[in-house]
Order: C-alpha cells, then sequence, then structure tokens
C-alpha cells in the first residue's frame, strides 16, 4: 500500500508544501510513481526551478554538523576536506573546524596524500612507463647527469669525517685518511 501513497491528497500536500521533500524523494519512498500528474491533479503548487534549488541547498547547509554523516563522508567514502566543503557549500576549514568539534579522527598529511593520488586520483592511472622511458629515466638519475651528483673523488671537510668517526667507531690515535693525531 505504501507506493500507492501518493494518490492521497493531505499525504502528498503533506510530503511536499509542508516537509518540503523533492518530488524524486517521495518517488524514492513509494517505489515509483508519476508524482507529478499528482501534483497537478491535485492542483498543488509546483515549485519552481529556483524554490527547488533552493530548498535543496538548504538541506545541504547544516549536513557538516551532524557526526555519522561527516563520518561517513571524511572516514568511509575518503572525502577530503576541500570536497566536503564543496557539497556543503562551505570552506573547507569549516569542514577541518568541525570534524574536530565531532572528534572525528583527522588524517596525517601522508595519509591525505596517499588519499589524494590514490586510484584513479593518480595522474599516472591507467598509465605505464614503457621499457625505453624507464632507461631514460634511470640514465637521468646517474652518474654526472643526476642532480645529486658531487663530482668524482669528493674533499670532505675533515672536521666532520674526524667527527663522525669519533661518534661511530672507537677513537683511532692517528687518522687513517690524513694521518693527523686525532
Amino acid at each position: 500500500m505504501i507506493d500507492k501513497l501518493y494518490k492521497d491528497k493531505e499525504w502528498l500536500f503533506h510530503q511536499y508544501i509542508t516537509l518540503k521533500k523533492s518530488t524524486y524523494e517521495i518517488k524514492e519512498i513509494c517505489r515509483g510513481g508519476d508524482i507529478n500528474y499528482w501534483l497537478k491533479k491535485f492542483k498543488i503548487p509546483i515549485r519552481s526551478l529556483s524554490e527547488a534549488v533552493k530548498i535543496s541547498h538548504n538541506k545541504l547547509i547544516g549536513l557538516y554538523k551532524d557526526r555519522d554523516w561527516l563520518f561517513n563522508e571524511y572516514i568511509n567514502l575518503n572525502k577530503s576536506t576541500t570536497e566536503i566543503g564543496k557539497i556543503c557549500e562551505v570552506n573547507n576549514g569549516t569542514i577541518y573546524s568541525w570534524l574536530k568539534k565531532l572528534d572525528i579522527p583527522i588524517r596525517t598529511i601522508s595519509e591525505a596524500l596517499k588519499i589524494a593520488f590514490s586510484g584513479e586520483r593518480n595522474p599516472m592511472y591507467g598509465k605505464h612507463h614503457t621499457e625505453a622511458t624507464k632507461k631514460k629515466i634511470s640514465d637521468a638519475l646517474s652518474g654526472e647527469k643526476c642532480y645529486r651528483w658531487k663530482g668524482e673523488g669528493i674533499n670532505l671537510e675533515y672536521s666532520r669525517l674526524h667527527k663522525w668517526i669519533n661518534k661511530y667507531f672507537d677513537k683511532p690515535e692517528l687518522c687513517e685518511i690524513c694521518e693527523k693525531p686525532m
């Protein structure tokens, strides 16, 4: 009988006007049916698009204050504070504040980055380097071409080297490199 509720004028009026449910929400409750047809038949005033958008927007405004909803979006669905902020049309800082107020565990930067660049969000998702490209990358990061290259036979400061040796080894009487007393 629940699927025919929309044919009851009082029930439909209460859902659409009083509770401000959308035709889609009413259709979900009734498991189908042409809700717009029955609204017109009962002469229930149909909202303009701007009214419908305003009602929909107002429903989203306070969602981030609901712990269960925010927990689900942030923890279970792995959405960022920025993504949640866009849904609720607030700043990501507001979402962050509410996460703290509602005692929802906040991700570390490394956890957030893992989520931000995981799966389809990763710019390399579905792409693979060819063997030729892998070779070019390897060559670029080795030898003199590497940005970390310091040159052959680096002349270390002896005082740094002596400190390191003294810290990790028994102190010899003479330095094995410069033959100076330690």
